[in-house]
């Protein structure tokens, strides 16, 4: 008893020590996603002119993939047709975040009726920036395309869509 006691203690104890140590990079960590501004980032189109994202809109969701066709992903995706009708004053944007040639992901994105802009991020600036896992994900912004939610999709389909409406009602 007294060497389980000892042991939360000594747990307790290193996670202060440890997060102590480290809190100027934790705060400085969430400051970066607090403080990020899309509009200063420039991503290319299919002719390979830099683009920025138009200011604006309500919001904006970004579909930012590191795969050029993951059927899976596009697959939980296909409402997006539906969801443009409904907020049409949310802009809705996917992004390549691979040097891979961008045009196989384009192309599986009308294959599966994805609508909105597509642009290429080759050197993955955004996904770095932010911190971003390499696996597909919706990105939120708000109207001064600040970030406010990253929504992974592993998440089954019928709860990923109920956070994006949430998430899309509340911009």
């Amino acid at each position: 008893m007294q060497l389980k006691r000892a042991l939360v203690w000594f747990l307790a104890l290193t996670t202060v020590v440890v997060g102590y140590a480290f809190e100027s990079d934790i705060r400085a960590y969430l400051k970066g996603r607090d403080h990020f501004d899309l509009a200063k980032l420039s991503f290319s189109n299919q002719m390979g002119q830099a683009i920025h994202l138009d200011k604006g809109y309500r919001g904006y969701l970004l579909y930012y993939s590191d795969y050029s066709g993951c059927g899976v992903c596009l697959s939980k995706l296909v409402d997006l047709q539906r969801f443009t009708e409904i907020y049409d004053d949310i802009a809705v944007v996917s992004i390549l975040n691979e040097k891979d040639d961008w045009r196989q992901f384009n192309e599986a994105l009308r294959e599966y009726a994805i609508p909105g802009l597509v642009l290429h991020d080759p050197m993955a600036i955004l996904r770095q920036q932010l911190a971003l896992s390499e696996h597909p994900q919706l990105l939120f912004f708000d109207r001064n395309q600040r970030l406010v939610a990253v929504l992974p999709l592993t998440v089954e389909h019928e709860r990923l869509w109920k956070q994006i409406h949430i998430y899309a009602a509340e911009l």
